[in-house]
């Protein structure tokens, strides 16, 4: 390795297992002809503090990236939260300036706006406007507080966003922490969803259930359930490996419109990319990585 050789990674309790990011970030190295590696840092909960110390001595580290369990846990060693990362209550991108600084933010916001509003592979956007738009969000941990940060504003006051989570305290604890967002957010259990769904243009998976097994964020009544949303409902399932859930395999046999969390992790990589590097061609990064991702699902 060269000495001069730039370091970035992704830390979370197992990422070496299942994260495409390095395949994605090393792709972009290559591209433009940067001397860097992006590595997966599996660390427990003990051995987070001494990493954190670690990196911040480390005058090659320009940064690295957050996932489950941490992206909550890791504002509390950063010394500055960017504003959105702040609102939404959770980080998934630190960058390490030249004293050993470390600041936080929160990539995965531009990902669920990009995912949901952009143009992907050529594809047209899957909303023209968030505007006024009811969505159940499963899931009540980091990723889920992405999602309501990126979405908040977006909805408007004619808008709702059901958070249900097993935890159903957790969930109202989330929604609490954004009471002062323009749209109205409230929580529940599954249990209540029987004569709800059909009610939603919008279903979000920010869970880890599906990740590893057949199994459903929605539970037994899955299946039930899909069929009882509306008809031009749109199912986003942030898991991106497997492709295609059970939640979105259902979903897709029920004819609604589905997406998983590709688009999103390519997003919030690209904006990660430029944070740390400077202000990289977004277009070419978008297209590396994705080719990259792509080669390796």
């Amino acid at each position: 390795m060269s000495p001069n050789r730039m370091l970035t990674g992704i830390i979370g309790a197992n990422p070496s297992q299942y994260s495409k990011s390095p395949v994605m970030w090393n792709a972009a190295f290559q591209f433009f002809d940067l001397d860097a590696t992006y590595q997966a840092f599996d660390v427990s909960e003990h051995d987070l503090p001494s990493l954190i110390q670690t990196f911040r001595k480390d005058e090659s580290l320009r940064g690295f990236n957050v996932t489950i369990p941490y992206k909550i846990k890791i504002m509390g060693y950063l010394d500055a939260v960017a504003p959105l990362a702040q609102q939404a209550g959770a980080v998934n991108t630190v960058v390490r300036d030249t004293k050993g600084h470390l600041r936080g933010f929160n990539t995965d916001i531009t990902g669920v706006l990009e995912t949901l509003c952009g143009t992907w592979q050529g594809q047209p956007p899957l909303f023209k406007s968030l505007g006024g738009l009811r969505v159940l969000l499963l899931g009540a941990g980091g990723a889920s507080r992405a999602v309501i940060a990126a979405l908040g504003n977006e909805l408007g006051e004619k808008g709702e966003i059901l958070i249900v989570n097993r935890d159903v305290e957790k969930a109202k604890s989330v929604a609490l922490a954004f009471h002062e967002s323009k749209t109205r957010i409230r929580w529940g259990t599954l249990s209540e969803l029987e004569n709800q769904i059909q009610g939603f243009d919008l279903i979000v998976n920010a869970t880890s259930v599906g990740q590893f097994g057949l199994e459903s964020p929605l539970g037994e009544r899955s299946i039930r359930l899909v069929n009882a949303s509306q008809a031009n409902a749109v199912f986003f399932d942030l898991i991106y490996s497997p492709s295609e859930t059970l939640l979105l395999s259902q979903a897709k046999s029920a004819g609604r419109k589905i997406v998983n969390g590709q688009p999103m992790i390519v997003a919030q990589a690209v904006e990660a990319f430029r944070l740390m590097f400077g202000d990289f061609p977004k277009n070419d990064l978008t297209k590396i990585m994705a080719e990259a991702f792509e080669k390796n699902i």
